[in-house]
């Protein structure tokens, strides 16, 4: 079962690829090259009135902070209607402010790779 293909599979690039440090070495056999991601890293898709938001690295509190979402972004057409990871039912405390999206996910996620949230936008 793929966890977070909805994310991937007939998406397209949001209108930011991505936030946070940690940046991909280009190049044949660069692999090696690339540095680990960190708590902060986050990778954005898009489908419809759908964002999904990679968080590639968890916290040590499990909480992530998407600050490309803070209160009054211009990046989404809309307000956050829900918000939900992928893979679980287990319930996802979020809220916006000045500082960013601020998401709290379940101790136990569904994969022990990348976490993605499934954020589903409403008309404003």
């Amino acid at each position: 079962m793929m966890v977070n293909g909805e994310a991937i599979h007939g998406s397209r690039p949001f209108k930011i690829f991505s936030e946070g440090t940690t940046g991909t070495v280009m190049g044949y056999v660069s692999e090696s090259r690339n540095k680990p991601y960190v708590s902060e890293d986050y990778r954005f898709t898009t489908n419809g009135d759908t964002v999904y938001i990679f968080c590639l690295e968890r916290t040590d509190s499990g909480d992530a902070l998407i600050k490309s979402f803070k209160e009054g972004n211009d990046l989404l057409d809309g307000e956050i209607k829900s918000l939900e990871l992928l893979g679980t039912d287990a319930p996802v405390e979020w809220s916006v402010n000045e500082e960013g999206l601020k998401v709290e996910l379940p101790q136990t996620t569904p994969t022990p790779y990348a976490q993605v949230l499934k954020l589903q936008l409403g008309s404003w």
